[in-house]
Formats: C-alpha cells, sequence, structure tokens
C-alpha cells in the first residue's frame, strides 16, 4: 500500500509543471500580446498614412499615423498653438489626426457650422455622452439638442438679462468695493482672480439662487475649485478613449477613478441646489424662472437633461465667461492709446456708476470693438470644436470630405493667421 502511495507521488511530481516553467509560458503569452498589439497599431497607422480617404491631405506624419500627439496635445492645453504652427507650415487645410481635418478659411467656418438649405446641420464631433448625460452642450442629436435648447434660451434673451440686471449689480458693486479697497491701501492685486469670482458668483446665483461668496471672501467656493480640477482628469478620460488600447484599461488607473468620485461629490452639491431652487418661493428672476416651466413637460426637458446643463454652465462657461475680460484687461495694458481711448468713451457717456446698465453699453462702438478684437486674440475656447460630416459627405472651402470624418476651425490658429488678418498679433 505504501509502495503504491509512493508511486502515485513520484508519477505526480515527474508529470506536474515546474514554477520556472509557468514563469516561461507567462511570458511567451505577454510577448505574443506585446507584438501583436505592436503590430496592429502598425498596420493601422501604414493604413492611415497610404490608404485613408484622407491621406492626400498634408500635415505632420505623426498625426495621420495615430491619435495619440493629438490627444496628449489636448490633455497637455497646447494642441492650440501646435494647430496654428501647423497652419503656418501646411497651409489652410491640416490632417490633424487620421478622421480630422482642420481649416482656417473663412469659407470654412460657414460650410462647418452654418444651416444651409436642404443640407442637414453637421452633428457634433467626436464626444458621445453617455446615455442619460446629455446636456445643451453635448447632445449629439440635432432635434433633441433643439428641444434642451428650447427649454432654456428663455432665460438668456436680453429682456431676461434686464430682468436679472439688479442681481448682477449687487455682485459688481461688491467688486469694485474691493478694488477700491485695494487701490486705496496701494497693494497689488490678481485681476484674473477677481474676475474668475464674479464670475461664478454671478452665474450660481442666476442658476440656483445660491451666493458663493467668493468675491465678498476672496476666495473660491471649495466645489468650484474640485468642478475645474477635475476637468483635467476628464480630458484624459476622454481622450484616452481614442486610442486603441487606452480605452480599455481606464476603470483601472487610480487618478482617473479618484477624479471620477470627486466629480460625482461636485455634481451630488449642485443638484441640491437645483432641488432648493426648485423649492423656493416668490424669487428674484433667473435662469430658472425661465427653465422650470418647462421641466418634465411634454417637449421640455428633463431633470437630468437640466442638471449636466447646469453642471456645466456653473463650471465650465464661468470660466470662459471670466476669460474675455482678463484678456482685454491684458491688452488694454499693454496698448495704453487704446486704453485711454476707450475710457474717454467710458467716461464722457456716463457721469455715474448707476448709469452704467446693460441697455446702455450696446450704443458705445468703441467698447464694442475692443470686445471683439479681444475675442479674436483671446478666445476663451482657443482650440476646436468639431464636427462630424454626414454620410453624404460635403463640399468644405471647395475640397470634399468624405462621410464621417471630423471638421472644424480651430479659433486660435484661424484668428491669429495672416491669411486672414492683417497683423493679427497686433
Amino acid at each position: 500500500m505504501a509502495s503504491k502511495l509512493l508511486n502515485l507521488i513520484q508519477d505526480f511530481e515527474s508529470s506536474a509543471v515546474s514554477v520556472p516553467s509557468i514563469q516561461y509560458g507567462i511570458f511567451v503569452i505577454c510577448g505574443v500580446l506585446v507584438f501583436a498589439t505592436i503590430t496592429i497599431i502598425l498596420m493601422n497607422g501604414i493604413y492611415n498614412l497610404y490608404f485613408h480617404p484622407l491621406a492626400k491631405y498634408p500635415g505632420p506624419k505623426l498625426w495621420a499615423f495615430t491619435n495619440l500627439p493629438n490627444s496628449i496635445g489636448r490633455i497637455q492645453g497646447l494642441m492650440y498653438l501646435r494647430l496654428k504652427s501647423a497652419h503656418e507650415k501646411y497651409g489652410p487645410i491640416v490632417r490633424s489626426a487620421p478622421n480630422e481635418l482642420s481649416f482656417i478659411t473663412p469659407e470654412a467656418w460657414t460650410d462647418i457650422y452654418a444651416k444651409k438649405p436642404g443640407r442637414p446641420e453637421m452633428p457634433k464631433g467626436n464626444y458621445v455622452p453617455q446615455p442619460g448625460t446629455e446636456s445643451l452642450f453635448d447632445h449629439p442629436v440635432h432635434e433633441e439638442h433643439q428641444r434642451i435648447r428650447k427649454s432654456l434660451r428663455n432665460g438668456f434673451t436680453e429682456k431676461a438679462q434686464r430682468e436679472q440686471e439688479p442681481r448682477v449689480k449687487r455682485f459688481m458693486d461688491q467688486l469694485m468695493n474691493q478694488l477700491k479697497n485695494i487701490a486705496k491701501d496701494g497693494e497689488v492685486t490678481d485681476i484674473a482672480k477677481w474676475n474668475y469670482l464674479i464670475a461664478y458668483d454671478i452665474i450660481a446665483d442666476l442658476c440656483f439662487g445660491e451666493n458663493f461668496k467668493g468675491v465678498e471672501k476672496g476666495e473660491d467656493h471649495k466645489w468650484i475649485g474640485i468642478g475645474i480640477n477635475t476637468s483635467t482628469a476628464f480630458t484624459v478620460f476622454h481622450e484616452s478613449k481614442r486610442i486603441w488600447p487606452f480605452n480599455k484599461i481606464l476603470t483601472y488607473i487610480p487618478y482617473l477613478t479618484k477624479a471620477v468620485s470627486l466629480r460625482m461629490q461636485h455634481v451630488f452639491f449642485l443638484n441640491q441646489l437645483l432641488e432648493k431652487r426648485r423649492k423656493a418661493q416668490d424669487t428674484e428672476p433667473d435662469f430658472m424662472t425661465h427653465a422650470l416651466p418647462y421641466l418634465d413637460r411634454p417637449g421640455g426637458i428633463n431633470l437630468s437633461e437640466l442638471q449636466r446643463s447646469l453642471e456645466i454652465v456653473v463650471t465650465a462657461a464661468s470660466d470662459t465667461t471670466a476669460t474675455l475680460p482678463i484678456g482685454a484687461i491684458y491688452h488694454l495694458c499693454k496698448n495704453p492709446s487704446i486704453y485711454a481711448k476707450l475710457k474717454h468713451e467710458i467716461r464722457s457717456s456716463f457721469n455715474s456708476e448707476d448709469e452704467i446698465k446693460i441697455s446702455s453699453v450696446f450704443d458705445k462702438p468703441y467698447l464694442l470693438a475692443v470686445l471683439k478684437e479681444a475675442l479674436r486674440m483671446h478666445p476663451p475656447v482657443p482650440g476646436n470644436h468639431p464636427r462630424r460630416v454626414g454620410k453624404e459627405g460635403a463640399v468644405i472651402a471647395g475640397n470634399y470630405v468624405p462621410s464621417n470624418t471630423l471638421v472644424s476651425f480651430p479659433h486660435w490658429a484661424g484668428y491669429h493667421s495672416e491669411r486672414n488678418w492683417n497683423r493679427p498679433g497686433m
């Protein structure tokens, strides 16, 4: 009996796979997977370079080979500068990614973004939100986007702005008092900070009836900071989804999972503010005055769409709203003669601060010219907003572009091109 048991043990040991053999097998499998991955990437890149429908368009070869340079540039916040350099080298049309074209001609702007008789509007480009998270700013279906827009647009009309003006003026008075006190004490301050603070305060008040007290305290509300800081992580998340095989490992990256958790807390906080505003009675006119009558009504907006739209308004829209005056102030300080002309127009038109109203600034031609030029020289969103060509293809700036191609007009590159402007950097 003992001898039989011993023989069984010896047979098992002789047939068992050794640990080094297992390690070698794992090594071989990993090697095969790496080789297969590299092969797929190379074959796909070669196709993009020489056989893709966009192969004839000029641009950096690496940009045509893979989405990686484009995505890295967006994550770094430098793609708008690289597009400007590329257009200076290759001309008005640049292949900015394997399936993407960048145009900087005025005709292209109209062809890409304008509505044309007999042609449906091009759908928004490379970002498709998850079902249930669509908003005014990113809904991929034109008819649904129009439905949401109809529900919210009355809060942004000239009439609504006049109704909201007393609320805005209170924050402006606070800001002026803060800056006067700083100037009286001879201190130096960061004017950009104050522009951001008042933008967040005004938007939060008009959306939720909530005062974040940024201007009053001279510091950000903590949830605004979280919303902005996690936006970088979401750029990484979004861009990684465009690149195989990175799109398969997103859920395993701690940096991104932490950002998702913080963003969800931020969204929960804003949703609580929205619920509080929905229950409020006898409030001053704000965005919600015009939006709530459409909530959960046929042809109106649902709660998820309203929540998502307000989240973007409070974070991204506040940021871009603050960017324009910052750019304008910077360029005015760099050009004293223009500042002097603007100062003369304003001070000769108004006898006191109380006379400055929304209705009284639209007939100030030099002020409007300064703001328009600031938008050109310092666009709040310097990158591009891709649209996707429909199944029938499209002619853009005289060039036929095949279906499913992403096309765009990059603001910074187009606004700073000598093809479009005389002395664009002045």
